[in-house]
């Protein structure tokens, strides 16, 4: 059903605002509740006698003062500052995929982008999670992130106190999943050619989800595949082996008449962006699923534990990582041992 259009009059105003009474007033539309439309109390703007230019900065400096004291006002100015530009390109898709979550999430007055700051309380925020139990460690990030975007309000004296710091996280337990190799073969045959190279990325690299989509042409290296660890792990190159070479000529092979500064591209020369695979690897894992073809999900960060874990060879130094207690989160083959005599 069609929007009535707006008198000749009107139409040169901006959305929702309106003359009458002597004045111009604002009477913001709110959506539809219950089957009828639904509009705000009246704001008066101006007198009746104001320019249009005139009206239209009342308008622009109202809804600055509506919206500067929600929260989606401070993700806006968030994602504008200094301290997110200096984040990984990693980082900062993350974060935007954890506010595209969250502020999208319906309230009862509109949308947690929408709602005033002074309204998100600890039992607002974990109402939210709770909603989110069956993906604990994807609530506790989106819980993480608020804790950021409140603290960076608090810092600019913006709001009292951090909410989301009150909030207690799910508590998780490492994860044990090992993946067989007939699950990654299944996995791997129902899968796209970027998300089969992908895949091989991972396990024959012990990589992060992150650290394959950024790989680059110019890592490819006499010696090996010069993959960038982040989170602290460190920078390696990963010697060639005969799988290695063919799943890195493939991806060159692959859109070869596509300029591209990627390993992993789209159609466009652009990196592959990681919510799209995950997108498209939780879609292959909910179809496996359903069919009955696997019993119990697994994560595409998983690849790298058992890339780690059927490495034959120094684990330690293979991981790329600084620690062992980081080295024993990845390494899942249970351990073999001698029985008593």
């Amino acid at each position: 059903m069609m929007a009535r259009p707006r008198k000749k009059k009107n139409r040169r105003l901006p959305p929702y605002v309106y003359k009458a009474k002597g004045r111009f007033f604002l009477k913001q539309y709110l959506g539809i509740r219950k089957g009828r439309a639904k509009f705000g109390k009246e704001i008066w703007l101006a007198p009746d006698d104001a320019s249009i230019n005139a009206v239209w900065a009342a308008y622009s400096a109202c809804k600055e003062q509506s919206e500067s004291g929600t929260l989606g006002w401070i993700a806006e100015r968030y994602f504008a500052s200094h301290y997110f530009a200096r984040l990984a390109d990693h980082s900062k898709e993350l974060n935007q995929l954890y506010w595209t979550r969250i502020g999208s999430t319906k309230t009862k007055t509109g949308t947690f982008a929408s709602a005033p700051l002074g309204a998100i309380t600890p039992g607002v925020i974990r109402n939210y999670l709770d909603r989110r139990a069956e993906t604990p460690y994807q609530a506790n990030n989106e819980r993480g992130f608020l804790s950021v975007l409140f603290a960076f309000a608090v810092e600019r004296d913006w709001m009292d106190d951090n909410p989301a710091a009150k909030v207690k996280r799910f508590p998780t337990e490492a994860r044990t999943r090992y993946i067989e190799d007939w699950e990654y073969d299944l996995i791997k045959s129902v899968s796209l050619p970027y998300v089969q190279d992908c895949m091989e990325l991972a396990y024959l690299c012990r990589a992060r989800t992150s650290e394959i989509l950024a790989l680059r042409i110019e890592d490819i290296r006499d010696e090996g595949l010069k993959l960038v660890r982040i989170k602290g792990s460190k920078t390696q190159i990963i010697g060639w082996t005969d799988r290695l070479r063919a799943v890195v000529d493939r991806a060159r092979k692959r859109d070869s008449t596509i300029a591209s500064f990627w390993l992993i591209h789209d159609r466009h020369g652009q990196p592959i962006k990681r919510n799209a695979l995950q997108s498209t690897w939780g879609r292959k894992m909910r179809k496996a699923l359903a069919r009955g073809q696997l019993k119990e999900r697994f994560s595409f960060h998983d690849l790298k534990a058992k890339g780690v874990s059927d490495f034959e060879g120094d684990k330690f130094k293979a991981s790329g990582h600084k620690s062992p207690r980081m080295l024993a989160v990845y390494d899942r083959n249970i351990e073999i041992v001698e029985g008593t005599k």
